[in-house]
């Protein structure tokens, strides 16, 4: 994806991050086109189910490859 120049999304979710995961993972982010995603939960949402979490997630993850999710809603601060 990288050599493609294509978009790509990592959601690194290993913990404990290891100096070596940490290093790649700043070397990675400062390459054009490439998208670090934690697949952390948030509740500015209000989720009521754990489907809910489980979209709310995919659909971040998704969004930077222009694929819209309806009921997904992005954080735009207080």
């Amino acid at each position: 994806m990288i050599k493609e120049q294509r978009t790509l999304v990592l959601a690194a979710r290993e913990t404990p991050l290891s100096s070596i995961h940490l290093r790649n993972l700043k070397e990675l982010s400062m390459m054009p086109g490439v998208k670090i995603i934690p697949p952390m939960m948030t509740f500015y949402h209000r989720p009521e189910t754990i489907d809910e979490m489980v979209y709310h997630i995919a659909a971040k993850l998704v969004e930077p490859f222009g694929i819209e999710a309806r009921e997904y809603r992005r954080w735009n601060g207080l």
